[in-house]
């Protein structure tokens, strides 16, 4: 989830910046409560100002041609193209 990066670009306007916010702010109410409550139920601490990225280092897998890297993001977040899984030849339907 790319876009659920925090940045922040001191040249948006001050509109953008209170407009995203906003928004930023009410998507991690939605997505954290109901996770929280899970990871309580869990015996986990809830999450951290980090959201759903780690403090030390963030893979963001995704190709950078979809998703090219935000140049404002902090340099724990990386954009390393897509993961693929090999296929098992012995798969079958269950």
């Amino acid at each position: 989830m790319p876009w659920a990066i925090p940045w922040d670009d001191p040249q948006r306007p001050l509109y953008k910046r209170i407009a995203f916010g906003a928004i930023d702010g009410l998507i991690s109410l939605i997505t954290t409560l109901p996770l929280n409550r899970i990871r309580k139920r869990q015996g986990l601490a809830p999450l951290g100002k980090e959201g759903f990225t780690s403090p030390r280092l963030n893979l963001v897998p995704v190709s950078p041609a979809v998703y090219p890297p935000n140049p404002h993001w902090e340099d724990r977040h990386r954009v390393v193209g897509f993961w693929f899984a090999e296929a098992r030849a012995t798969a079958t339907p269950g």
